[in-house]
């Protein structure tokens, strides 16, 4: 059996609304089609956001449509699960095939605070085995260790700040926008505190170096967003004793006017 979904909004964009049918084909060429049916760019809008039975939910989330589990992952946001509830559901769309699986459950965890996917998170984060079926490039290897350090962030569990940054060092070719986002979402006055920890114990390697690190320059742009004393004055001395001018430049370029 066979179900097809017709509709005729083909090039729409902004606001759109269309007549809709489903037709069925059954083994022994037998078809079937409902009657027309509005559907409008508000509709699928609020379907997003409308409450989800248990049931329904169950079944999204074991559908063999990636689209699907990646819906039903989304209207998660929409229950009133329990955090332990919550938790089970995510673990396992944590280690769903589909990418774009488990960059919903990372968007789930941090608009609902869940925490008790961290631990799993950090344990994978440290021995580095991403869940990838066919042997993948680098690209997508990063891609997918930078998810799970944007996955500690959004927990809102600060005892990872050091998991995001020993990570922010081992993967130096994972975006920094992934590290940048991880440290903004643990706001917590911890994470300045360890990064000037962190920088300062590698002063002379950041000073001297012809090339600072990549992983340097995202945690001194981390740093700048804080704006407390002890952060500037870090921030001025590497500034003011570094060898590598791209880096000063470029930092120079982020720095609000209390740097000058």
């Amino acid at each position: 059996r066979r179900v097809l979904f017709r509709s005729d909004a083909t090039g729409a964009c902004g606001y759109w609304e269309t007549r809709v049918s489903a037709l069925a084909i059954f083994d022994d060429g037998t078809r079937l089609s409902t009657a027309e049916e509005s559907l409008s760019s508000r509709d699928v809008a609020s379907f997003a956001t409308s409450p989800i039975s248990e049931q329904d939910l169950q079944k999204g989330l074991r559908h063999k449509d990636s689209g699907v589990r990646r819906s039903s992952v989304e209207r998660l946001d929409n229950t009133n699960l329990s955090d332990p509830e919550l938790t089970a559901i995510l673990r396992v769309a944590l280690r769903d095939d589909d990418w774009g699986v488990r960059r919903a459950a990372v968007d789930v965890i941090r608009s609902k605070h869940v925490k008790g996917t961290a631990p799993d998170l950090a344990a994978a984060l440290i021995k580095y085995h991403p869940p990838l079926k066919s042997d993948p490039n680098k690209y997508e290897v990063n891609k997918e260790q930078g998810l799970r350090v944007e996955a500690l962030g959004a927990s809102r569990n600060t005892h990872f700040v050091k998991n995001i940054t020993d990570a922010c060092f081992a993967d130096q070719d994972v975006a920094p926008d992934y590290f940048n986002k991880a440290f903004i979402d643990l706001g917590s006055p911890i994470v300045p505190a360890y990064i000037r920890a962190v920088l300062t114990q590698r002063v002379n390697q950041i000073t001297t170096e012809a090339k600072v690190p990549d992983c340097i320059s995202t945690l001194v742009l981390v740093l700048v967003r804080y704006m407390d004393e002890p952060s500037i004055a870090v921030i001025n001395k590497l500034l003011t004793e570094s060898a590598d001018a791209w880096f000063v430049n470029g930092l120079m370029t982020e720095m609000p006017d209390v740097f000058y």
